[in-house]
Parts: C-alpha cells; sequence; structure tokens
C-alpha cells in the first residue's frame, strides 16, 4: 500500500490525511517517507479511504459476533461463497486424503524413531561388552608377572 499515491488520489494534505486516520502529519511524512506501516494503520487506512483503493484491499464493514467489524474483500466471498453437495464432497475427499498421507507419514517416522531406539540399544549393550573385556585386560596387565602390580 503506497500511502503517498493514495494521498494524492484523495487530494488531502498530509495534515488532512493524518486527521482523517487520527494521526499527526508527521506519522504521514514518516510513512511515505518509507517508515514501517504498522497493521492497525494499514486497517484505518483501508476503512477510511476504501473507495481509493483497490477491491482486494478493501474492508467491509459486517455484522459480526462482537458487533459491527470490518472484513477484507477475501473474506467477504469466502463468506458469502455456498458450495454446492459436490464441492463439499470433492473438498472432504481432499481432507481424506490428506489425513491418509500425514498418517502414512506419521507411521513411516514412527517406525525410523523405533528401528533407531534399537540400534542405540544394541550400540549400548556393544558398550558395556567393550567395557567389560577393557576392564579384564587392564586387570590381565595389572596382575601379570613384572606388570604394574598395584600395592596396598
Amino acid at each position: 500500500m503506497n500511502i503517498k499515491e493514495l494521498r494524492a488520489k484523495t487530494g488531502l494534505s498530509q495534515k488532512e490525511f493524518g486527521a482523517r486516520l487520527g494521526l499527526t502529519s508527521q506519522s504521514i511524512t514518516k510513512f511515505e517517507a518509507g517508515g514501517k506501516v504498522t497493521d492497525t494503520v494499514k486497517k484505518l487506512i483501508r476503512y477510511e479511504f476504501s473507495q481509493h483503493l483497490p477491491e482486494e484491499e478493501r474492508l467491509y464493514p459486517v455484522e459480526g459476533e462482537h458487533g459491527k467489524e470490518q472484513i477484507s474483500a477475501d473474506e467477504r466471498r469466502t463468506a458469502t461463497k455456498v458450495d454446492s453437495p459436490e464441492e463439499i464432497e470433492k473438498e472432504r475427499e481432499r481432507y481424506e486424503d490428506q489425513v491418509a498421507k500425514l498418517a502414512e507419514e506419521f507411521h513411516r517416522i514412527a517406525n525410523q524413531y523405533e528401528d533407531h531406539i534399537e540400534e542405540l540399544k544394541r550400540d549400548k549393550e556393544d558398550l558395556r561388552n567393550d567395557k567389560k573385556i577393557l576392564q579384564q585386560y587392564i586387570e590381565n596387565l595389572s596382575t601379570k608377572p613384572g606388570g604394574n602390580q598395584q600395592t596396598a
């Protein structure tokens, strides 16, 4: 959303444009110079100057569960669109396919983890065996004649 172009379309000065939004002319100057425009300011602009914006950027007033609300053109199209039974069935089938694919992927990953856990258990047992062998080797070295025997 280019604020400078929009303001030019409206024919308003920075002060007048800002006043309609409850902002100062300095804020408008900052936005026009490339400063970050917050989502709240964007929403104010979309509502206040909707007649000067492309349809996809406009906000439309509707009666919501919390009173009057503003919705975008996309939300408006979605809210007013009624699907045919065939479209609903196709959508249900797509969701079922997605769920089936996700379940397959979940089971594949779960099996990989189980295999990895089993491999880690085998590695742990191998390390225990290696430790025993090393302990026996060290014990044999220390008890051999001429070896480094420890004295008590």
